[in-house]
């Protein structure tokens, strides 16, 4: 536990010094790009493989891959330049260092959701119940793990989906509870076959 709390720690500082430096306008306009790459390679790839087939004599499968590939990679660089110029001008006014700062935060939230993933990926492993459940019961663990949970079923909300249904975590205690009932019903049928036994002996 005291591992993953110090590996913890040590991405969480190492995002936040990340995105101090690359600082918020930056870091949100590649986020943007990502997305905008993906919205443009979905929407624009057909246009361009049609072209390309047509051009170079290529099977529409092939143009189609060549084209939402580069159509992806274009927009990327497009924003990637578009965050320097931006976050050049502004550390050129008094604004630098509140985009500097605000980039450490948002490098840090980064971080948790990517600590909050492999949190996720540990409880929802095969693993000893009783670590899975120090985890989210953990003072500090407990704070990073539901990040991304929540982020999640902000998302999810609007489809009627629980992120708890699908980790299927918020049912630990349940099961534990279960057990238990089991365990208990185990012992009394054991105690009713020896009172029988008993009663049989003595006959």
């Amino acid at each position: 536990m005291d591992i993953l709390k110090i590996i913890t720690i040590v991405v969480l500082v190492l995002f936040f010094f990340f995105g101090l430096k690359r600082g918020l306008l930056r870091q949100v306009l590649e986020v943007l790009g990502v997305i905008g790459a993906f919205i443009g390679s979905f929407y624009m790839a057909h246009h361009f493989a049609a072209y390309l087939e047509g051009r170079f004599d290529l099977s529409y499968r092939i143009a189609l891959v060549i084209a939402a590939a580069a159509i992806f990679i274009v927009i990327i660089i497009l924003f990637h330049f578009i965050g320097l110029a931006l976050q050049k001008l502004f550390k050129k006014t008094v604004l630098g260092w509140f985009d500097r700062i605000m980039g450490g935060v948002f490098g840090a939230l980064k971080g948790a959701l990517l600590v909050s993933l492999i949190l996720v990926i540990i409880i929802s492993l095969p693993l000893d119940r009783q670590f899975r459940k120090d985890i989210i019961d953990d003072p500090f663990l407990g704070i990073i793990y539901p990040v991304l949970p929540v982020m999640f079923d902000l998302v999810l909300s609007r489809t009627g989906t629980d992120f708890s249904k699908i980790t299927r975590v918020e049912e630990l205690a349940g099961i534990d509870k279960m057990k238990k009932s089991v365990d208990e019903i185990g012992d009394r049928l054991e105690e009713e076959k020896e009172r029988l036994d008993s009663v049989v002996g003595g006959d």
